[in-house]
């Protein structure tokens, strides 16, 4: 997530400096459950509309 143009997040933004030094798995699970519609997750994170309809629409390169 840092700098995240998925999420629209400078670098410096509190939540992308707080992923950035998560471990490898912690970063995976966060991601998984993100993806995956976890609302509490999303809630705590604070995401608008927008980043909500980025985040449901993204798939990864070679299946777009």
């Amino acid at each position: 997530m840092p700098g995240s143009p998925l999420l629209d997040l400078a670098p410096d933004h509190p939540t992308a400096t707080t992923f950035a030094k998560m471990k490898t798995g912690k970063k995976a699970e966060r991601l998984d459950a993100l993806f995956k519609g976890d609302g509490d997750l999303r809630s705590a994170l604070a995401f608008n509309e927008e980043q909500a309809a980025k985040i449901a629409a993204w798939l990864p390169e070679g299946m777009k």
